[in-house]
Formats: C-alpha cells, sequence, structure tokens
C-alpha cells in the first residue's frame, strides 16, 4: 500500500514537471549524444591518419598501447 502511495505521488509530480523542462532535457541529452560521437569519429580518423604516415607511426608504436587502454 505504501509502495502504492509513493508511485502515485511520484506520477503527479512528473506531470506538474512543465514540458519545456523536459523538452530542453531531451535536446541536451540529443547534443551530449552527438557530441560524443562526433568526437569519437573524429578520434578514430586521426588514429587512422596517424598509423599510415610512417614517420610518425614510428613515434606512435610507443603509445599505441596507451590509446589501446583508453579504447
Amino acid at each position: 500500500m505504501k509502495l502504492l502511495k509513493k508511485l502515485k505521488k511520484s506520477v503527479k509530480k512528473c506531470k506538474l514537471l512543465k514540458p519545456q523542462y523536459t523538452r530542453w532535457s531531451i535536446v541536451l541529452l540529443l547534443s551530449i549524444v552527438v557530441g560524443l560521437k562526433i568526437i569519437e569519429s573524429t578520434s578514430n580518423e586521426l588514429y587512422s591518419l596517424i598509423l599510415t604516415n610512417p614517420e610518425i607511426s614510428e613515434f606512435t608504436k610507443i603509445q599505441d598501447s596507451a590509446y589501446l587502454f583508453f579504447m
């Protein structure tokens, strides 16, 4: 019974939330996800460019293990 009452209260609180706040929170969440995807794709492209360049690839062999650790 107590759980049901708490659930009803929480549903009422959610209904009281202004729609503009939920819209902005969705926009913020989507922008964060898109930003992270852009960063991921850019870092992968840069890493592939570094690997194809022979001068830089010799230097980065030391850093490969650190990069793979963070991926």
